[in-house]
């Protein structure tokens, strides 16, 4: 039972897949295999097998197929946000090459058993096209970085048969390397140097002119590295190039094994081991806890080879405590000029610098700066030698170094879940069942990704058996800061504190000022509010410096912060008692409130709420209905935690506006339920505080969330206690609420087949909103009108309403209203057997539906419209429109979609 991905992709005998006739098939095969840890996501993988326009539903099928296809046995295909395949390691080529690298990059084994893991590895490796069979751009870049991990590993494989004195075995290898890689200088200088070892200078003279007589265009470089090679006291050069000078060999070792880090390793390695690069300064950030020193540490060890003239290291201590001062620049070359041999040391910062460089201009050294405060803390230590490489790791993501040199920046993210779970099952010494599985997960989400966190969980786990497990859990979930602020090496709260203590009083403030939000994605808006609740004057420079100290992330046009720092964050907003936590909450109350307000008038103009601006607010301008629609929908889980918190802190009223004001959007999802939960504590909690008319507008919302769900009784119930509670008064808003909740009855007795009762109240709607000049409302009573005049089958009478209502939605602007009366319009046309002017109609109430995105309408009117073809004998155009209509009312989520597949299927 095997896998090969570097040959020709094939899955196990048996499994009746093949690339030739299941090439996208096995294109999502092959790449869950060869991506790290098996997963991928789903947006990834759609763009790689299908490219920019992937079709619906095939990777969900491609999965599915996948999973069938494959007995348990073999593997299992999981299908989700993040998709993934788990198979033995021992049944793919490439998991079994990664596991032998794996061993051969562990420099604390003897060199035969890493001798013996490279040749195994490279076994694995078919002469053949790696990932054979497939085709696209994904696979072009998948065979480049599958090739860089095959070359590095013959290089190493060589370098190795080199150290344990079998130079001729190493010359046949490099021999045949280079047949792989004919132009590539690593593998050139790898030969020349066991030819030169083995049978002296003149034969590498000799074997690099036969390499130029093949490649003429090669690399000149490597003429003074033979020059180098020939040149008498190249051991004492190695050694030092000086006499005086030694040769620094600081390097801490290289740690445990990091998990989900190979891919991070590989592109650094490759990066600072490319023969033609042009940039000696590698910048490794991220948030604190994530790992860059263990990250860097590892990378030194692996590339220190490279570096014949020695390896630096130093901690800055740019974050290593509140009590620790960085180290100054002075103090960190004067160390580093003082690991040269160096005695007479000068005493300004200029001169030591120039010493400095002047040292690394001539040599090939390695310098590792760890834990740097910021880019003034570096620069002094800096070479312009790109044959140097300098490591930096800082939570400060050093722009102004950045800006100046030439830097190449990673950012390390925290593990994914599947590497953050095998390091707490590793602390279990894997003694796992399905119950510690579930617990070791809730960990993990805990934890968020953060090795440290991680780490420190560990830590506590090997102390423990694992019947205690539960416990441990429990107590994690009831006092997360209590776990993680541990006081020893690992504790993650002292990290983040450290961090927090460099902040200015402005940034300082704003960090936990933004866990006050109610959601994960803070935008600009919201950021700029809540700063100014703080009286932050500069809030551009306090959010870069948030940002710039890996505190809070800007990606997407909007900022989010990392779990962990979020609750850390949330105990310094617990712990104010300038009352400025409380102002900020009002602020993000306001903020949520002045821009669902903003939206909503986009959305649905002439709906009058009873808000107020606010002075300390600027809201969005969206330009057009769908900008508003997009706003709603990033900002809907927000507003929904807002509502909860202000009813939870008393805040009635904002509660209640929030809901009124949301209310227009989660009708146009069909988000009925929520809508009614919202209004219904509203009604209840503002009893004290709203007018009659508000509370008669309260009922008749609620009634509306009631039909839509099916309720008419309740809906009903709803509109007579709305009227009672404005019938008899004269005051405009009272009238107006009146006439609402009047068509709102019409229209619900008209459903019920009451028709000279739904007349009589429609009727009576348009006695009262005539005056008021409410013309949505009058021209969806003269419309419902028209419709009971249709249904008798009195067509001018029911045209000549339609006409009206047309008029009215006229002068208002209620787009929805202008789609429905074109929809009841080319009812009245199918009816009078004008399929023509019927067509005209319903297709103009689409396109206005689905620039409304109005789902459950988009499809009511696909449906009128199938209907429409069948009667004229079109059924391919009625199956299409049937068809679209199901999509229509399954993004809805409305039951009604089943009703058209029903019909479909009986077509």
């Amino acid at each position: 039972m095997a896998f090969r991905v570097l040959d020709r992709v094939t899955a196990p005998e048996g499994c009746e897949l093949d690339v030739f006739r299941h090439s996208r098939l096995m294109g999502v095969l092959a790449a869950l295999l060869v991506s790290p840890g098996q997963q991928a996501s789903r947006d990834d993988l759609n763009r790689w097998i299908w490219g920019d326009s992937p079709k619906k539903y095939a990777l969900t099928k491609a999965l599915s197929r996948l999973g069938s296809s494959l007995p348990g046995e073999i593997a299992t295909v999981k299908n989700g946000e993040i998709c993934s395949i788990n198979v033995p390691p021992e049944s793919v080529d490439y998991l079994r090459f990664r596991h032998s690298w794996a061993i051969a990059r562990d420099l604390a084994r003897p060199a035969p058993d890493r001798l013996a893991a490279l040749r195994l590895g490279m076994r694995e490796w078919s002469p053949r096209e790696i990932l054979g069979g497939l085709t696209g751009e994904w696979v072009v870049q998948a065979r480049s970085r599958l090739r860089i991990q095959q070359k590095r590993a013959a290089v190493e494989l060589v370098r190795v048969t080199q150290a344990l004195g079998d130079l001729e075995s190493a010359i046949t290898e490099a021999e045949q390397f280079l047949m792989l890689w004919p132009t590539d200088e690593q593998v050139v200088e790898r030969l020349l140097d066991c030819i030169a070892a083995a049978h002296g200078t003149r034969a590498a003279e000799q074997r690099l002119a036969d390499w130029y007589a093949e490649h003429p265009d090669g690399s000149p470089r490597l003429r003074a590295y033979i020059r180098d090679l020939a040149t008498p006291g190249r051991s004492q050069r190695v050694l030092g190039r000086a006499a005086h000078l030694v040769v620094p060999r600081e390097l801490p070792s290289q740690g445990p094994p990091l998990r989900g880090r190979d891919n991070t390793l590989d592109e650094l390695v490759s990066a600072i081991g490319a023969p033609a690069r042009t940039c000696g300064v590698f910048v490794i950030t991220g948030m604190p806890g994530v790992g860059k020193t263990a990250l860097v540490r590892r990378l030194a060890n692996l590339i220190k080879h490279l570096f014949p003239d020695g390896s630096l290291h130093l901690d800055l201590q740019g974050f290593t405590s509140p009590d620790t001062a960085p180290l100054a620049p002075e103090m960190a070359l004067s160390h580093c000029l003082t690991a040269f041999g160096l005695t007479d040391i000068p005493s300004s910062l200029a001169d030591k610098a120039a010493l400095f460089r002047s040292i690394l201009a001539e040599r090939s050294v390695l310098v590792v700066l760890d834990n740097a405060r910021n880019s003034d803390q570096i620069r002094s230590l800096i070479g312009s030698n790109k044959r140097c490489a300098t490591l930096i790791t800082s939570r400060d993501r050093l722009c102004d170094l950045t800006a100046d040199e030439e830097v190449h920046v990673t950012e390390i993210r925290p593990l994914a879940n599947v590497a953050a779970k095998s390091l707490l099952v590793d602390a279990m010494h894997g003694e796992v069942d399905g119950e510690a599985d579930l617990l070791l997960e809730q960990l993990v989400q805990w934890c968020s990704g953060v090795p440290l966190a991680l780490q420190l969980v560990a830590a506590r786990l090997r102390n423990q058996p694992p019947s205690a497990l539960g416990g441990f859990v429990s107590s994690m979930g009831e006092n997360r800061a209590a776990v993680l602020d541990d006081r020893n090496r690992l504790a993650v709260w002292p990290a983040y504190r450290c961090s927090y203590q460099t902040l200015s009083p402005d940034a300082g403030r704003l960090l936990w000022q933004l866990t006050l939000y109610p959601g994960a994605d803070i935008s600009w808006g919201a950021l700029a509010d809540i700063a100014r609740a703080g009286a932050i004057k500069d809030v551009h420079r306090a959010a870069e410096e948030l940002v710039t100290g890996n505190l809070l992330e800007c990606s997407g046009g909007a900022y989010r912060m990392h779990d962990l720092i979020r609750a850390y964050a949330t105990e310094l907003a617990e712990a104010d008692d300038t009352g400025l936590g409380e102002r900020t909450r009002e602020r993000v109350f306001d903020h949520l409130l002045q821009n669902v307000w903003a939206c909503d008038r986009v959305l649905a103009p002439d709906r009058g709420l009873p808000i107020q601006p606010c002075a300390t607010v600027e809201p969005i301008r969206p330009k057009d209905e769908n900008a508003a629609m997009a706003w709603l929908q990033q900002a809907y889980g927000p507003v929904m935690a807002a509502i909860r918190l202000a009813r939870e802190a008393g805040q009635h009223r904002t509660m209640w506006l929030l809901s009124l004001a949301v209310m227009t959007y989660q009708w146009r999802l069909n988000l009925y339920a929520a809508a009614e939960e919202n209004l219904s504590a509203a009604l209840h909690l503002t009893r004290g505080i709203t007018t009659p008319e508000e509370r008669s507008t309260l009922h008749r919302m609620l009634a509306g969330c009631c039909f839509n769900q099916g309720r008419l009784g309740e809906g009903v119930a709803h509109l007579h206690r709305a009227i009672a509670l404005v019938e008899g008064s004269g005051a405009a808003a009272d009238r107006l609420s009146l006439g609402r909740s009047l068509h709102t009855l019409g229209l619900v007795r008209k459903t019920e087949k009451q028709e000279a009762e739904a007349m009589e109240h429609l009727h009576h709607a348009l006695d009262v909103l005539r005056p008021l000049d409410d013309h949505p409302t009058i021209g969806a009573a003269l419309e419902c009108l028209a419709e009971i005049h249709c249904d008798r089958g009195e067509y001018d009478q029911a045209l000549d309403l339609c006409f009206k209502a047309q008029a009215a939605f006229q002068l208002s602007r209620d787009r929805n209203g202008r789609a429905s009366v074109q929809r009841t319009f080319g009812t009245i046309h199918q009816a009078r057997s004008e399929p023509g002017p019927a067509q005209a109609a319903f297709r103009q109430a689409l396109s206005i539906y689905k620039d409304l995105r109005y789902d459950r309408n988009i499809g009511r009117t696909l449906c009128a419209l199938a209907d429409l073809h069948i009667e004229t004998g079109a059924v391919q155009q009625a199956r299409e429109a049937l068809e679209e209509a199901h999509t229509a009312f399954t993004r809805a989520g409305d039951g009604f979609a089943e009703s058209v597949r029903h019909r479909l299927d009986t077509m």
